[in-house]
Order: structure tokens, then C-alpha cells, then sequence
């Protein structure tokens, strides 16, 4: 088994589709890091710019890898299995440690750097997951080509909330870590990955902190490794959108025997949108 000395090769998994100013920021955020990842895994979902290579994503410090995962509807897309599919292409290029950053996410200047020492910190034999703290950032203010946050994060007034060294053991069924994550990589096989009966993000989240619970193991929630989440106007629900997250609420309560408890779930519900219906015992569209 693979030691805690033993480990460093790192990889940063991103899965996209469309978002390609949000992928350069994302990967600006990588670039003005403390240290950067060996590799960069890039999953295009729908989007062959990102899966064919045509976007400008690539340095010489550090090895970038794109693929695409299989789907057949751009409305429907398959988060889940993008991101087992990153980290499985990471693992076979010899990652030992697995960060899970959002494409809407400038990583912090000290991200890599932070996961990687966090993640290495002891041995376990079941898994740990890491979550790093997410913050907002405010419409950016236009320059040339790109908002000046998206290459310099840390010159926004954004402060992170949890100080270093802050740790505190989450319960499964809080979803805390959203886009912004780490783990080994034999802890993410100790688990069999993310749930790809998911479409879209919602639950998948949730599912996988239940996922690591069940498999023994631990979600913490850790200070000092900031992300920063780049603004994007927001939009109501449209009717696929509603089936979607029907649809994600019955598998998740297949799985766990009770419904998500993330906000867009818990809206539909009070809003009488989603209604239970007792004799098929699912959820349904009202």
C-alpha cells in the first residue's frame, strides 16, 4: 500500500461544458498557484472544444489531459460519471492524490499546495475526504480579454472565512465540499466512485459524503484552502431542469432512504412544485 511519505503525484479534475472563459480562469487561478498540480485532468461533457484539445489549457508545467464522457443530452449531463471518469484517467497516470475543483472555481494561491499536505498528513484505510471552503465572487469589473479576478483572485476583496488549521468532521448528510474537494486515490477506489445514475450536480454531492460515511470512512471540513467561485447570473429552474432534479431525488432516496437536503430540492418541495406520491412512492412533477 502506498504510504503517506510515499505519495505526491498530484492531479486537479475539472469536468466542463461550455463554460470556457470560467475554464480560463480556472486555469489561471492553477497557473499563479504555490505549487502546481503534475497533472490536470479535463473532462469535456458535451463539448468537444475541451475533449478534441482546441482550447488553450496546456503549460510545460504541468501535463494536461482531456477527455470526454459519454452523453447523449447536453440537458442531461453526466457530472457523476465525468468525474470518475477524471479520476480514473488521473489514477492511470500515476496520481496519488485526487482534487476535485469545480470549472466555475478559481483555485486559492495555495490550493494545491494545502490538499496535497493535508491529503498526505496520515495513512488511512478508509477514506478521508477533505473540503475546502468555496467563496462567492462579485460581478468582475471588464479588462481586456478577461476580469482581473480570474488571473488574481487574492486581489479580491473575498477573504477566506475558516483560518488554517481549521478542521471539523462533518456528518454525511450535509453536503459541505460542493466544488471543491481532495481525497487519495485508494480511497477513492475504497469507495467505487460517485453515483453515475446522477444527471446533472444535484445530489451527487451529497450521495458521495453518504458514499465515504458508509465505506467507514470520514468528510472534514478544513480551513486555508480557499476556492473562489466566479459569478454567473442566476437563473430560475426551467422544466428540464425540474425533471432533473425529480429525477436525482428519487434515486437518491432509492439509495438512502430519505430525500437531498440541498436547497434547490428543498424550494421545489415548499413550493409545492415536487409532490410525494404515496401509491408509486416517488416523487413526481406536480
Amino acid at each position: 500500500m502506498t504510504t503517506a511519505r510515499e505519495r505526491g503525484r498530484v492531479a486537479v479534475i475539472t469536468a466542463v461544458s461550455g463554460q470556457h472563459d470560467e475554464l480560463m480562469g480556472h486555469v489561471g487561478g492553477i497557473a499563479v498557484g504555490s505549487r502546481v498540480p503534475d497533472l490536470h485532468v479535463v473532462i469535456g461533457m458535451a463539448d468537444p472544444d475541451v475533449s478534441r484539445g482546441r482550447l488553450p489549457i496546456t503549460s510545460d508545467r504541468w501535463r494536461t489531459i482531456t477527455r470526454a464522457a459519454q452523453t447523449t443530452d447536453p440537458a442531461r449531463l453526466p457530472l457523476a460519471a465525468a468525474r470518475n471518469l477524471g479520476a480514473t484517467v488521473a489514477m492511470d497516470a500515476g496520481a496519488d492524490v485526487l482534487i476535485f475543483v469545480s470549472v466555475r472555481c478559481i483555485p486559492g494561491p495555495r490550493l494545491v499546495e494545502r490538499y496535497a499536505d493535508l491529503v498526505g498528513t496520515a495513512d488511512h484505510t478508509a477514506p478521508v475526504l477533505w473540503c475546502g471552503e468555496v467563496r462567492e465572487l462579485p460581478p468582475p469589473s471588464p479588462v481586456i480579454g478577461y476580469p482581473v479576478y480570474r488571473l488574481e483572485p487574492q486581489a479580491v476583496d473575498v477573504e477566506p472565512l475558516l483560518p488554517e488549521g481549521y478542521r471539523e468532521v462533518e456528518v454525511a448528510s450535509r453536503a459541505v465540499f460542493g466544488d471543491s474537494f481532495a481525497l487519495t486515490a485508494e480511497g477513492f477506489r475504497g469507495t467505487g466512485g460517485f453515483c453515475p445514475r446522477f444527471r446533472g450536480a444535484e445530489g451527487v454531492d451529497e450521495d458521495f459524503a453518504r458514499v465515504v460515511s458508509s465505506a467507514g470512512g470520514t468528510v472534514v471540513r478544513v480551513g486555508g484552502v480557499p476556492a473562489y467561485r466566479q459569478f454567473r447570473p442566476a437563473a430560475s429552474p426551467g422544466e428540464g431542469d425540474v425533471h432533473r432534479l425529480v429525477r436525482n431525488a428519487n434515486v437518491f432516496a432509492e439509495r438512502w432512504g430519505r430525500t437531498m437536503s440541498i436547497e434547490e430540492w428543498e424550494a421545489l418541495v415548499a413550493t409545492g412544485v415536487a409532490q410525494r406520491d404515496e401509491k408509486r412512492g416517488r416523487w413526481v412533477v406536480a
